[in-house]
């Protein structure tokens, strides 16, 4: 059997390149959410990336490593990228073999269930393989993106900013964030 489409050179990217510049995590946080990495220690890792960007720490292999608790060596990670400036295009990489595993398991479970005579369950999986095809952004539930940006609210008000950060430190001065 066929192993799943994966990109393990893509995701090394997208991680190592958040460690060389906190900044670069805004640019992909709405693309991929941890379940979209194929190695799941890279899913945990990524994991952790975020909650340390959402409470606006500092992201390197050390304050990773403490949010993880668990011992993951994260230099293959830093030595196989050598800058972030493609994050983006390697997040999308990443995202399209999500999208292709996803797809598989789904088209999988539709043969499966051809078998046992459900044909609304088939249909209904059909429609989510289709619907997949023209996402282009990390689906998550509205409690959880709620919850994000509450807690940029509350790290806004800590450090001087009133509505949302913009990420551009000196527009929030400014401005005092999003209103």
């Amino acid at each position: 059997m066929k192993p799943l489409p994966h990109n393990i050179e893509a995701e090394r990217s997208v991680l190592g390149a958040c460690f060389l510049n906190t900044s670069a995590v805004q640019d992909i946080k709405d693309i991929l959410a941890p379940e979209m990495f194929y190695r799941s220690d890279y899913q945990k890792v990524y994991g952790a990336i975020l909650k340390i960007a959402r409470k606006g720490g500092t992201i390197d292999p050390v304050t990773v490593g403490h949010e993880l608790k668990a011992k993951i060596d994260l230099m293959p990670i830093m030595e196989a990228t050598p800058s972030s400036a493609d994050i983006e295009h390697h997040a999308l990489i990443v995202y399209e073999m999500y999208r292709r595993r996803q797809s598989i398991v789904d088209l999988t479970k539709a043969i499966e269930t051809c078998y046992s005579g459900d044909l609304d369950e088939v249909a209904e999986i059909s429609g989510r393989v289709s619907v997949m095809g023209l996402a282009t952004r990390a689906e998550r539930p509205i409690s959880e993106v709620c919850h994000e940006i509450l807690d940029d609210i509350e790290t806004g008000q800590k450090v001087g900013v009133v509505g949302l950060h913009t990420g551009i430190e000196a527009l929030d001065e400014a401005t005092g964030g999003f209103l």
